[in-house]
């Protein structure tokens, strides 16, 4: 007969450091920080993001900025150049069509995530960028906010 169960400490995340055990955030720390400009480390975690096998049609990053002119930064990757471009918005943008019926104003509104499968038979496309990726053979899409180490989101756009 076996005495009562105990419990046992859990493995550690590193067996040989403090680095941590995501690898993209291992890179982050490690690299990304050293790179010039946004640009290069977007690509930087691109190119970690394909080699770990996971399928990448586009990437963008957009940096909101407190600037008098321009809302913020955002950096597309495409797969068909395999570059990074850069674009810097006006305020002008949060009145345009394309911007009101985009994904973004749900994130800028507050929504933690939007995820869409574009691979499943019956789906509704309910942002244009959605039919323009599914044509492009995109199977899967998810816009989210970027969460700051005290854990809150500027979502302020107005």
């Amino acid at each position: 007969m076996s005495g009562p169960a105990t419990a046992t400490a859990p493995a550690p995340v590193n067996d040989d450091d403090d680095r941590p055990s995501n690898p993209l955030i291992a890179w982050l720390i490690e690299t990304g920080w050293t790179l010039d400009s946004p640009g290069e480390v977007v690509l930087g975690l691109v190119e970690h993001i394909l080699a770990l096998g996971f399928p990448m049609h586009r990437i963008r990053v957009t940096l909101r900025t407190l600037h008098p002119q321009f809302i913020g930064i955002s950096y597309t990757w495409n797969k068909s150049t395999g570059e990074v471009e850069e674009f810097s918005p006006t305020y002008e943008v949060l009145q345009t069509d394309a911007f009101q019926k985009s994904p973004y104003v749900g994130i800028f509104e507050g929504a933690g995530a939007i995820r869409r499968r574009l691979d499943v038979p019956g789906i509704e496309l309910d942002f244009p960028i959605l039919e323009e990726l599914s044509e492009e053979g995109t199977t899967d899409y998810i816009a989210m906010p970027m969460m700051f180490s005290d854990g809150k989101i500027n979502v302020s756009i107005r």
